[in-house]
């Protein structure tokens, strides 16, 4: 008898719907996702409707199985509409997935905003266990029976569970877990089984969302088996294999809707020949692009709706450049997206919209045309693509922009002028995943689908210089194809935490023997080949880089291992443990690939209309899929029911085996314009992109490659480019303190260094050229190419120790910069591609307070070497692509257009004067003065005197907050370069706290001063309240351990706006470490780490609260503080209240608490605690 098989992708749109039976019978149907006068559910109406009419009969006689993948997690998760859940932490951390890791998104976003958390309620338990796995404290039973039996009480059913330290101990998640049953809850997720990897928050986030989705998914399940009987169900799950109905949890289902794509890309362009495949997967709102290399890639952590998820999953990278991204003109420039027309009302031509999006480019240039596609458009859902509405609305629009700058473009040359933008912006996607993992895109080739995937593949290719594409016949609905190409599995994971050696091994052995034919029995009923895997996730100790490997023998891992990490970032380090963190085992039922049966033939006619490509219209071809029988030159457009194929000229489009076409380009595609140094709207965002994102790629290569927890975990580091005069070009959303003040390290490591040589690298930390502290040091490189010296790329990192009278190099009383640490300027650390390291050495242990850990600071500027060279890398890329003229040229557009921008913001500032004084007595003043509304004089001249203390701040420093603010009074995302200083002009007072002199101490200015110099600027403007005013710095050590952090407080508030409560703000946005990395690293205990209610100002608008943070240390330690705001309060605005102080204490072991000073080193003994309660944000507005 025939049997039926459907596959599913239920997307956010539309859903897609193949029908395969035994025979080869092959039919498919697309719907709407969301119709409510129609049907309250897509997948169940769409296989009714789609068994209606080929008379299948909706049974387990006649049905094998559904197939499905599903948005229904994504959307309840983005929508916040999941289960109610009762979160149990630790007893000081209730607040842990409010604060998260206390950084902001937006650095420059005034009005900070943070998502509300998942759960319903949240409960703390004070049983406790220690990083070995030691039970500390012993839960109490009694007191968690009654929390939980309370929350059940008032309806909640689901709870998530999230203990320190339960991968090495889940004795207490346990205990909760078996509580919580007896009590009835019916969804019960522990973090241990979740999550089995170390790292508190992405753990508890993870537990959350399982607990916060799985209840929503266990009814969309229940609903659907109800409609179809049983018939077996299966789904999706992110990491790309198929599970029963019954094993689908939440977490496993974020990406079930893209996966399925992936997959499908995978093995459609495998079996066509492809083993190196580009997907590019192009929707409505974005496009989604992953690689393939002979396996799929998987990534074990990514951030989806603002939460940390961690659990393997195929590695997407989303761009928001799709069909439905607007085009946008802010006066000087154009920009794509990332905003989206939606599907509704959607782009103008759909019949209801008003503004332009990216596939009103492809209308207007002919390439969609209304015959040749469904009447399902316009008000009533049945008319055409309104083509007149949108040549008015480009017309327009053209007319606009060449009236501001003075340009000649009509319509058709500014649609692709924008189209040239959304390629780029792909483009660049493409390449970050690439260049993450080291590869060369050369021998690739792009398996392009989805809604507008080949509409736009050939120019993305050509952008790229791949010169392959593959088109499968069903490339409109790949992921639900996906869903009959993709495996059943099941799978078992297991926390290993050892190093990689033989034992290790020979025991993962052991147990795949004992779990595979567990697994085996329950899969092997299934049609389709049984296949076993031992995916081992390994690191070098103390990184948080894991990279996926096969269980082998010991060499052979640690070969696999070492070869993937030189691929990807370009170094090994051999006398660095690895470690073994955790193992997947699966067995999984591999299916045959089924190709489409095509019968439907079409008539071979060819239609050929106008079209315009890029600049130039071209009489074009337009041929149905169907009729092709052999090859077609470009330029053509070839079409069928759900898609459209554009073949741009140059192309050859041929067809393979089952109709699927391969698009070969004749030449190899260059840039036009090749050193056309005319300036361009489209090219000026072209290059803003491309500029932003090689900084990006080197802040993640620094990112991972570095050892220390400073620059791995808390992210305390900036890249960025400079032009050949030291200018700053482009950086990467970093630190704000060191971006604004690079370029002056830049500019003096040029003044000094008159014939560098290709190959060089300097490094310094010089407060008085440049630098911000002792511990930032800063990596300057110079760009060569075609032995000509044309850039600059420079890292900046704050290393944990550089000596200095105190471990952690930033003492309390430092009076000179001797007692701060090593003071580097314009050292040579790389003369010719080789490490001076015997110098370096020689340098770092030299003076009466040398650095405490030589081996971490060589490794931490290891790791900001490569990441200059990832930068070098790509400035050469960029130059071979347009020519070193243009990118030159555009080096200078940039900076003009930032420069305008801040011009045109002038005059609508209000200007005035503002004073602050620091609890050590000192005064930052400002004067806001504007010259002919052209002009902002920034005048600090009345600021106090150099001090005797360490809070003098560098020239840097000040020129860095001047520029932050600025940049901050700009909605638009506009770059952050040395343009915006242009229209400023800053007076300092020579021999000042913010311009001192050698050998001022300066340790606390470039972390104390610096917010205060942005809380004065801002109070000068009047609109917004002081931030907490401080980076609550705290330092401990001796001389095995060194540790730096910065604790967040409370934002001001705005007009319009609440401050954000426990938040980075200003001129720092480090993130805090993870309570269970600190501990595992470091011989001290988390004991709190939460909101400080109350401690922001009142007001119309009330000012954020800020952070209690105590730290227990297991052995005796030297504990630095740099604080402010211990005696002044963070000042409200028009009328708002002050923020409450902040305060510092000693709790000694026996409980005796004492009341510390702003500033101050205290010799900590065996299980004495420091507390920090950070200040709160001053409110806005007098409340009546």
């Amino acid at each position: 008898m025939r049997k039926w098989s459907f596959w599913v992708d239920r997307g956010g749109t539309f859903t897609d719907i193949i029908a395969t039976s035994t025979t080869g019978d092959y039919v498919t149907h697309k719907l709407l996702s969301e119709n409510p006068l129609h049907y309250s559910d897509a997948i169940s109406y769409g296989i009714e409707t789609l068994c209606a009419k080929q008379r299948i009969v909706l049974d387990n006689q006649h049905i094998e199985r559904i197939n499905i993948g599903t948005t229904v997690a994504t959307n309840a998760l983005l929508e916040h509409k999941g289960a109610g859940v009762l979160m149990v932490l630790n007893e000081g951390l209730a607040d842990l997935l409010i604060i998260r890791d206390q950084s902001r998104r937006d650095l420059f976003q005034q009005h900070i905003e943070r998502a509300a958390p998942l759960y319903q309620q949240v409960i703390t338990t004070s049983a406790r266990m220690r990083a070995d796995g030691e039970e500390l404290v012993a839960l109490d039973q009694m007191a968690a029976r009654t929390q939980l039996q309370s929350a059940y009480n008032e309806g909640i059913r689901a709870i998530a569970i999230a203990l320190l330290h339960s991968v090495k101990n889940p004795h207490h998640e346990q205990q909760l877990g078996a509580i919580a049953a007896e009590i009835g809850f019916t969804t019960i997720v522990l973090s241990h089984q979740a999550s089995p990897s170390p790292k508190l928050l992405p753990r508890a986030e993870t537990t959350l969302i399982d607990a916060y989705l799985s209840p929503i998914l266990k009814h969309y399940i229940e609903h659907l088996s109800a409609r179809f009987q049983a018939i077996p169900l299966y789904f999706m799950q992110s990491n790309g294999t198929l599970v029963n109905s019954q094993e689908f949890s939440g977490k496993d289902a974020v990406l079930s809707g893209p996966a399925g794509g992936i997959v499908a890309m995978a093995r459609t362009a495998q079996a066509a020949g492809f083993n190196q495949v580009v997907g590019f997967d192009m929707g409505g709102t974005s496009t989604d692009v992953s690689l393939f290399r002979g396996q799929f890639e998987l990534a074990n952590e990514s951030e989806i709706a603002g939460c940390q998820l961690r659990v393997p999953m195929l590695a997407v990278h989303t761009v928001a450049a799709g069909g439905g991204s607007k085009l946008l003109f802010d006066g000087m420039k154009l920009a794509v997206g990332p905003e989206s027309v939606g599907a509704n009302p959607g782009p103008v031509s759909y019949g209801c919209g008003t503004e332009l999006a990216v596939t009103d480019i492809n209308v207007l240039c002919g390439k969609i045309r209304p015959e040749y596609f469904p009447n399902v458009f316009g008000p009533s859902g049945q008319e055409p693509l309104n083509v007149e509405a949108c040549k008015t609305k480009f017309a327009q629009l053209t007319q606009t922009i060449n009236q501001h700058l003075n340009t000649n473009f009509n319509e058709y040359q500014l649609a692709n002028e924008y189209l040239a933008i959304a390629i780029s912006s792909m483009a660049n996607a493409i390449k970050t995943i690439s260049t993450k993992r080291g590869i060369e895109l050369d021998e690739y080739a792009i398996n392009a689908f989805g809604g507008a995937g080949g509409q736009h593949a050939c120019l993305v290719a050509e952008a790229l210089g791949i010169d392959t594409i593959f088109v499968h016949a069903e490339s409109s609905l790949l992921s639900a194809y996906g869903m009959g190409a993709s495996a059943v599995a099941i799978e078992h994971e297991e926390y290993i935490g050892e190093p990689l050696s033989a034992h290790t091994c020979q025991q993962l052995l052991s147990s795949r023997e004992q779990i595979f034919p567990h697994q085996q029995q329950q899969l092997e009923a299934l049609p389709g080949t049984l296949e076993h895997s031992v995916e081992c996730w390994l690191s070098y100790d103390n990184a948080s880089v894991q990279i996926p490997v096969t269980l082998d023998t010991h060499n052979n891992m640690l070969q696999a291992f070492y070869h993937q990490y030189q691929q990807q970032f370009g170094y090994i380090d051999n006398d660095t443990a690895v470690v073994i963190h955790k193992a997947c085992f699966q067995t999984q039922v591999q299916p045959p690939l089924v190709e489409p049966k095509h019968s439907k033939t079409r008539d071979a006619t060819v239609n050929y209309h106008d079209v315009w490509f890029q600049q130039t219209k071209h009489r074009t071809p337009f041929i149905h899929s169907a009729a092709i029988a052999a090859q077609v030159e470009g330029p053509a457009v070839i079409y069928d029911e759900h898609s459209t194929l554009v073949v741009e000229p140059n192309w050859t489009l041929e067809v393979i085996a089952k109709r699927h076409f391969v698009l070969k380009c004749r030449t190899k595609a260059k840039h036009k314009g090749l050193n056309d140094t005319q300036k361009t709207p489209a090219r000026l965002e072209i290059f803003n992109n491309l500029f932003r994102h090689i900084a990006s790629q080197m802040g993640a290569v620094l990112q991972t490659t570095a050892q220390s927890v400073n620059i791995k975990e808390r992210l305390d580091f900036s890249c960025a480019l400079f032009d050949r005069c030291g200018n700053l070009i482009a950086n990467a959303p970093h630190m704000p303190v060191h971006l604004g003040s690079m370029s002056d390290s830049v500019k003096h490591v040029i003044k000094h260094n008159v014939a560098p040589i290709d190959g060089d690298s300097y490094i310094l930390n010089s407060p008085y050229h440049g630098g911000t502290h002792l511990p930032d040091i800063t990596v300057v490189t110079p760009v060569f190419y075609q032995q000509q010296l044309l850039f600059w790329v420079a890292s900046r990192g704050h290393h944990a120790d550089v000596g200095g009278s105190t471990p952690g190099s930033m003492p309390s009383d430092s009076q000179t910069i001797e007692q701060e640490g090593i003071l580097i300027d314009n050292f040579l650390l790389v003369r010719k591609g080789k490490i001076r390291e015997q110098a370096l050495a020689e340098l770092f242990l030299s003076g009466g307070f040398p650095v405490r850990n030589f081996k971490q600071n060589f490794a931490d500027l290891k790791a900001q070497l490569a990441a200059n060279q990832r930068g070098i890398q790509e400035l050469t890329q960029a130059c071979k692509d347009f020519g070193e003229q243009t990118v030159s040229a555009y080096m200078e557009y940039v900076q003009d257009y930032a420069a305008q921008t801040i011009r045109q913001l002038l005059p609508q500032l209000t200007t005035g004067s503002f004073t602050i004084t620091m609890d050590s007595g000192a005064q930052i003043s400002v004067t806001l003065t504007l010259d002919k509304h052209t002009q902002l004089n920034v005048d600090f001249s009345t600021s106090s005197p150099q001090q005797n203390n360490n809070f003098n701040a560098p020239r840097s420093v000040c020129r860095a907050a001047v520029l932050y603010v600025l940049r901050s009074l700009v909605d638009d995302n506009i770059p952050l370069n040395d343009g915006c200083m242009r229209p400023v002009v800053i007076q300092l007072s020579q021999h000042s706290i913010l311009s001192p002199d050698y050998p001022a101490a300066v340790v606390a200015g470039n972390v104390e001063t610096s917010q205060v110099i942005t809380d004065a600027l801002f109070g000068a403007l009047g609109i917004q309240a002081a931030a907490q005013g401080t980076m609550n710095n705290l330092t401990f050590g001796n001389q095995t351990y060194q540790y730096y952090e910065t604790v967040a407080g409370g934002s001001g508030a705005g007009n319009g706006y609440h401050g954000c409560d426990a938040i980075q703000t200003h001129m720092t946005n480090s993130r805090i470490t993870d309570a269970e990395i600190l501990e595992s690293r470091f011989p001290v205990l988390v004991e709190a780490f939460a909101i400080r209610r109350d401690s922001g100002g009142g007001g119309i608008y009330k000012g954020g609260d800020g952070i209690i943070r105590r730290i227990k240390f297991l052995q005796p330690m030297t504990v630095n503080l740099l604080t402010n705001n211990r005696l002044q309060q963070p000042f409200g605005a028009q009328g708002g209240e002050n923020g409450k102080t902040g305060e510092n204490w000693l709790i000694q072991s026996n409980q005796n608490r004492s009341k510390l000073s702003s500033c101050c080193t205290v010799e900590v003994k065996h299980n004495d605690s420091i507390e920090i309660r950070t200040p709160g944000g001053g409110g806005f507005g007098k409340r009546h």
